[in-house]
């Protein structure tokens, strides 16, 4: 009698157990889920590689001053990784599709991916950088401009005699070194900083313009 009594809570514990099991595992998959979603090229130091052409150009007036022909053409060879990301990133949201889930490539995911990489890689990186060289160039400028010229007349010919000199000549040559070194650091400086809210302000005009108008739907699960 008493095994009769007690054998629906023998029964009745499978079911909950079943239940417990399918809920861990529903944890899991939107634990993996929610892993899955972190895009890899522009949410990971992964996303460095986009700013290397820029890095490039502005170290460029530095490099351009090395004897070296190897130095001299790095600021070119900058092109070819941060071009290999831009490129890798695009296919890479075109074989996602619209819904990220890959079983719908998308042509127009690619053709927007392109978009916003030319803004946030080329156009907005390039901007930043003219705009420190052009505010060292002009700041340079302005402490020229207040040296007396009776300090300046003496500057230069003293600076002509020595220019007789080979050596010296060289090194007059690069007078403008230490200038041109702080317009680059604060221009790699400049883009690495910025870079963060140049993409927040990108992921917004996209995803509230760009998208609309270029009729992209995406049904990723938030």
């Amino acid at each position: 009698m008493d095994t009769n009594i007690k054998s629906p809570a023998v029964y009745n514990s499978a079911p909950q157990n079943q239940a417990a099991q399918n809920g861990t595992l529903k944890t899991e998959e939107n634990k993996q889920k929610k892993e899955n979603k972190k895009d890899v090229y522009n949410d990971t130091p992964l996303r460095k590689l986009g700013f290397l052409d820029e890095y490039g150009e502005a170290l460029r007036p530095v490099l351009s001053a090395s004897k070296n022909p190897v130095v001299r053409q790095l600021p070119n060879f900058a092109y070819i990784p941060a071009t290999a990301y831009m490129l890798a990133d695009v296919v890479d949201k075109y074989q996602k599709g619209e819904d990220g889930t890959g079983e719908k490539p998308s042509i127009k995911m690619g053709a927007r991916q392109a978009m916003y990489q030319g803004l946030v890689s080329v156009a907005a990186p390039v901007a930043i950088v003219k705009g420190v060289h052009k505010l060292t160039d002009k700041f340079s400028g302005k402490i020229a401009s207040k040296i007396p010229d009776t300090i300046k007349k003496s500057a230069s010919s003293a600076f002509e005699s020595i220019k007789k000199n080979k050596t010296a000549g060289k090194f007059l040559s690069k007078a403008g070194m230490p200038a041109k070194i702080a317009g680059a650091l604060i221009s790699i400086v400049a883009v690495s900083k910025l870079s963060k809210p140049v993409d927040f302000l990108a992921d917004k005009l996209f995803n509230h313009v760009v998208d609309p108008l270029m009729g992209i739907n995406k049904n990723e699960e938030k």
